[in-house]
């Protein structure tokens, strides 16, 4: 059983394909819905994250007495999501690329234009 931070056989082309991994699960006539779908729950993500850290960095900023202890909850409030980035990260089983998307990755065909 492989998982994906944790392949010690993997090549070049499967890290550089490992960034938009969840896309290439998907048929590969979908692959453009796949990976504009990712990127735009990413953005949305980034967006709510900023805003939340923003918002309680902005509350201890303006509270009684403002000081680092704001920067520091902060920091301590990430803490949960990091570790669950983490425990998500070292469960995702490895799905190897397709041969078409491996041939792709190396250089060594086209990709189709859908």
């Amino acid at each position: 059983m492989k998982y994906a931070y944790f392949n010690p056989d993997d090549s070049q082309a499967d890290r550089r394909a490992r960034a938009d991994g969840a896309a290439h699960a998907g048929p590969v006539h979908l692959l453009g819905a796949a990976t504009g779908t990712l990127n735009f729950f990413k953005s949305i993500g980034g967006a709510f994250g900023a805003a939340l850290f923003g918002t309680v960095l902005t509350a201890g900023l303006h509270g009684a007495a403002p000081s680092a202890a704001a920067f520091h909850r902060v920091f301590l409030l990430t803490v949960p999501f990091m570790v669950a980035a983490l425990v998500l990260g070292l469960v995702m089983r490895e799905k190897p690329l397709s041969r078409e998307m491996v041939g792709i990755a190396e250089g060594k065909a086209e990709a189709p234009e859908y």
